[in-house]
């Protein structure tokens, strides 16, 4: 614990070196700097307004052997006051909370300390200086995870140059000492439209009406999805990364007709700089449908994240592949449909506080075809927020609409393809409910297509449950 306590001063002492002389001396500058070593008093301060009670005068005290560094009596003198708020006023027993968690780390109880600062936070998600404390926490427990995501939220809400230094530099030692990571979800996946399917029963074609096939018709039913992934990162150079990512997804349904899966791996390099990170990456793709062979794509992505102003950050990704289709999938030939597409898309997030941003997502698609009346152009654009709520609730809403022009006339209809699609999302996070060290999380989700071709329309609602660390 001391090592790590150590080792956490010594990431602070380099970020002061690498900014400017003139900034040094800054009061934000020594309060950041002492925050994140757990030196600092607790988050309010203990002095009373002349009306002093008994519980406030040991509050006092607790914080007086703190500074003295007597941990074991302060968590004496704090225990009690913890045990029963209401001998405190609320401000008071937040604090004496807060200073219970600083005294659980420093005596090396990390676990307590973490559960301390999410107790907190669940109430009173606003307060930056315990989400630090948090984070810092995370992050000597090695959770890196929910340690970056905490950190990630200080660092988009503050707009001064030396809370970047110091938290890239946590966030750099993390990247050196965490060479692998792995991750895995179960869960299930109702839907009322697994197979994106018309919700028309008849459709005209010049004139004359079809009725539509029941496999074409939307079904509804309960998935089980499930997916991995692998990540192995090697330096390169000081601030050069070689990346290897191992992806996959399986969604199982009653009727195998609907079953899906993918399995991905990439590869490539990332280089950090003062304001962000950008990668050149090559990637492959494999699909299988109702388990059988679907396609296999493989292409070229390109990514960046920057901080453009002290509380805006953009991430560019950019995307150039060719896509080849199976020839006997369910005797069906399918490689008319080989091709290759290349789009990109641009997210804004802009912080407004410690526990919210609010998100502008834009962007579009080419797509070529060896069927040319498949070719088509793609635009979206989407706005979402980020939110921390008491009762440790957390919402993120994102909703999109994408319009898509097909280049010629559909070979069934006669038509030119015209789509309409809208989508929304809504993320709940309960991050005061811990299970394995992981906070459940519910995902609701709705897509409606308007398309001029009816059979084309579609409306599909989901449901999934899972798991983050991120919280």
């Amino acid at each position: 614990m001391a090592r790590q306590e150590r080792r956490s001063a010594r990431l602070v002492r380099h970020a002061l070196r690498r900014v400017p002389t003139s900034v040094r001396g800054g009061s934000v500058l020594a309060a950041i700097a002492f925050l994140l070593i757990g030196l600092l008093s607790p988050i309010a301060a203990v002095a009373g307004d002349g009306a002093a009670t008994t519980g406030r005068h040991v509050l006092e005290q607790a914080a007086e052997v703190y500074r003295n560094g007597a941990m074991d009596e302060a968590a004496r003198l704090l225990d009690p006051l913890v045990a029963d708020p209401g001998a405190l006023d609320p401000d008071a027993a937040l604090t004496a909370r807060h200073l219970r968690g600083l005294v659980a780390r420093r005596r090396g109880e990390l676990e307590l300390a973490a559960a301390m600062f999410r107790g907190i936070l669940a109430e009173r998600p606003d307060l930056t200086r315990v989400r630090l404390d948090l984070a810092h926490t995370l992050f000597l427990l090695e959770e890196d995870e929910g340690a970056r995501h905490h950190f990630e939220l200080v660092r988009s809400a503050s707009g001064d140059p030396v809370v970047s230094q110091v938290i890239n530099g946590f966030v750099r030692e993390m990247d050196k000492r965490r060479r692998w990571s792995a991750s895995a979800f179960v869960s299930l996946a109702p839907s009322s439209n697994i197979n994106q399917g018309t919700s028309s029963d008849v459709i005209t074609v010049a004139g004359l009406p079809f009725v539509i096939d029941d496999s074409s018709r939307a079904k509804s039913g309960i998935g089980l999805a499930a997916g991995g992934a692998i990540g192995l990162r090697h330096t390169l150079a000081p601030d050069i990364d070689l990346e290897v990512d191992l992806r996959g997804l399986a969604r199982r349904y009653r009727e195998d007709d609907f079953n899906y899966a993918k399995a991905a791996a990439s590869i490539g390099p990332r280089i950090h700089f003062e304001r962000g990170n950008a990668a050149l990456i090559l990637f492959a793709e494999r699909h299988w449908s109702a388990d059988e062979a679907l396609s296999f794509a493989a292409g070229v992505r390109a990514e960046a994240r920057v901080k453009l102003a002290p509380t805006l950050t953009s991430t560019t990704v950019a995307n150039c592949f060719a896509t080849r289709h199976d020839g006997d999938w369910q005797g069906i030939d399918l490689t008319d449909r080989d091709g290759h597409a290349c789009s990109l898309d641009l997210v804004l997030d802009q912080a407004l506080s410690s526990d919210s941003f609010a998100r502008l997502t834009i962007g579009g698609e080419e797509s070529w075809s060896e069927a040319p009346y498949r070719e088509y152009g793609e635009r979206m654009i989407g706005i979402g927020g980020y939110k921390e709520l008491p009762f440790g609730i957390t919402l993120f809403a994102e909703a999109r609409a994408r319009h898509r022009q097909y280049d010629l006339a559909n070979s069934l209809t006669g038509t030119v393809r015209e789509d309409r699609v809208l989508e929304g999302d809504i993320q709940v996070t309960k991050r005061d409910l811990e299970i394995f060290g992981a906070a459940p999380q519910l995902r609701l989700s709705v897509a409606r297509r308007h398309s001029n071709i009816d059979i084309y329309d579609y409306t599909s609602h989901g449901v999934e449950v899972t798991f983050t660390r991120g919280f």
